[in-house]
């Protein structure tokens, strides 16, 4: 967990917002385009862009977004989303 942060606090804010939003916090992607004032198509191209930077630093499927939910990044702490 601690190498994922690391990375995401490399990644520039305007890819890791959505996402954080998006595979943290568990918005849909019409969610957090409204969050982030932009196109669906434009949140998903930034989140690919930060999977890959994530994928570069820590290795692909490490914390693939497939698999990565509040729970499992911090079973201690529920998400505000979901809690």
């Amino acid at each position: 967990v601690r190498a994922l942060f690391q990375a995401l606090g490399q990644i520039p804010e305007k890819i890791r917002v959505p996402w954080m939003l998006r595979n943290i916090e568990g918005y849909a992607l019409a969610e957090v385009a409204q969050m982030c004032d932009s196109s669906i198509a434009t949140v998903k191209r930034r989140i690919s862009k930060a999977q890959q930077r994530i994928d570069r630093r820590i290795g692909p499927d490490t914390f693939a977004a497939s698999n990565t939910s509040p729970s499992r990044l911090n079973p201690q702490q529920e998400s505000p989303r979901h809690g």
